[in-house]
């Protein structure tokens, strides 16, 4: 016989059919030292049946069902259990660096959690032959919460309502309104007309709706009650309102002047200004530590780089800019920089520098912040890196994190999403332990 290959494909050529039994046969392949190949299949002479292939069922033990793992505290514990099967054992691993339980008939087990985060639970179950089926599922620990919750701007917010079901409001900057929601039926309830284009709401501690209106430079306060504006606040003109917040404490509420690069204080009541601080042009949004004694306002325009307009592009001190103030002498104490990314450009990673900054978003414990923004690549191109732009690596959407401690990025722990080009705004799950960011396209 005769083989000859061409890529993964073997050829078998018999000078004489006559010569070969019918039938299938192995061959294998053996080097100058006598070791064989891997075996293939080769089948000589037409309409011969294939030999019988001993096969053993399998049938690993079941562990399907529903195992219950709600989220808990640090110190408490979790529960878990699945129905028990005759003749399976199961071992439990907690994901949290603790020895796996030894294999027991028994399906039920408890474990305390010491520490908060999201772990990865690992139920093994096996047979008397040794099969082995394992299952997976996540449990997630709380973080510990501050005395009060910070606040952020946002053009989503949720009214509580004692005795009736909470609502939900959201600005249409495009129809200048509010909508209003049931949250319970998901229904519409109400369109109420504000000022132009409608950027921020928030709920002031008196119940009341304040709305900021980018092009009427004005706040409009609605009636939860009459679901109608009652007050109107008339702020500079031409200077384009956008991130409003009250701070925990409920004395004052803060509002972005983006045209005029400032910060105004009112009183969170009346809506009489209280201060006014320069911070830098196109402010735009606003988060409010637990204890508001740090109001952090995020700058929507990164300022160009050096030599951006020309083919060498200088990153050194180059990126996206979020401001600390002190909310009672308006003064700007520091700037976090979040600096220009040199990661490599990857189908799911790529380099470039913040911008278009969102609101940023304080954890329920106040130790870190997450800025929601896009990354520009702005040292790709033919005239400065020599690639071309794709769609993989001019613009990406990104999170970076602030550690609130020090007031300086973590940059490490940036994250890159992949697939999207603008986050816009983030959200964190009361517990700490999730957090939900809007990605745009």
């Amino acid at each position: 016989m005769a083989f000859t290959q061409q890529e993964n494909r073997l050829t078998t050529t018999t000078p004489n059919a006559n010569l070969t039994p019918p039938g299938y046969y192995q061959v294998v392949a053996l080097d100058a030292n006598g070791v064989p190949s891997l075996g293939t299949i080769v089948a000589i002479g037409q309409n011969v049946a294939p030999p019988a292939v001993p096969t053993t069922p399998y049938t690993p033990p079941e562990i399907g069902g529903t195992i219950d793992a709600p989220i808990i505290n640090s110190g408490n514990t979790a529960s878990y259990s699945v129905a028990a099967s005759t003749g399976t054992t199961y071992s439990w691993n907690f994901g949290d660096g603790s020895p796996d339980t030894p294999f027991i008939a028994d399906p039920s087990i408890s474990h305390t959690y010491t520490q908060p985060g999201v772990y990865v639970v690992t139920l093994s179950a096996r047979d008397t032959a040794g099969t082995v089926s394992i299952r997976t599922f996540l449990q997630a620990v709380a973080t510990s919460k501050t005395a009060k919750s910070p606040t952020n701007s946002t053009s989503i917010t949720l009214e509580t309502r004692q005795g009736n079901p909470s609502r939900v409001w959201t600005v249409d900057p495009d129809n200048d309104s509010v909508s209003v929601l049931d949250s319970a039926t998901n229904q519409i309830i109400a369109f109420i007309p504000v000022g132009i284009s409608p950027r921020s709401i928030a709920v002031a501690p008196d119940g009341r709706i304040w709305v900021t209106n980018k092009k009427s430079a004005t706040i409009s306060i609605i009636s939860p009650t009459t679901l109608a504006v009652v007050q109107t606040i008339n702020l500079p003109r031409a200077s384009q309102p956008h991130g409003l917040s009250f701070d925990p404490n409920g004395t004052s509420a803060f509002v972005a002047l983006e045209a005029l690069g400032k910060l105004i204080k009112l009183n969170a009541t009346s809506g009489v200004q209280q201060s006014i601080a320069e911070v830098a042009p196109n402010v735009r949004h606003i988060a409010i530590n637990h204890d508001a004694s740090q109001v952090l306002v995020s700058r929507f325009i990164t300022p160009p780089a050096f030599g951006e307009g020309t083919a060498l592009v200088d990153t050194t001190n180059a990126g996206g800019e979020v401001f600390v103030v002190n909310p009672l002498t308006m003064a700007v104490t520091n700037t976090i920089q979040l600096r220009h990314s040199d990661k490599p450009d990857t189908p799911t990673q790529g380099g470039g520098l913040p911008n278009y900054l969102a609101s940023p978003v304080i954890s329920p414990d106040g130790t870190t912040a997450w800025v929601p923004s896009k990354q520009d690549n702005i040292k790709r191109g033919l005239m400065r890196n020599g690639l071309q732009l794709d769609f993989q690596n001019t613009v990406r959407a990104i999170s970076s994190r602030i550690n609130m401690n020090t007031l300086a990025e973590d940059y490490a722990r940036r994250i890159d999403h992949d697939n999207s080009s603008l986050g816009s705004a983030a959200v964190y799950h009361p517990s700490g332990v999730y957090m939900f960011v809007a990605l745009e396209t």
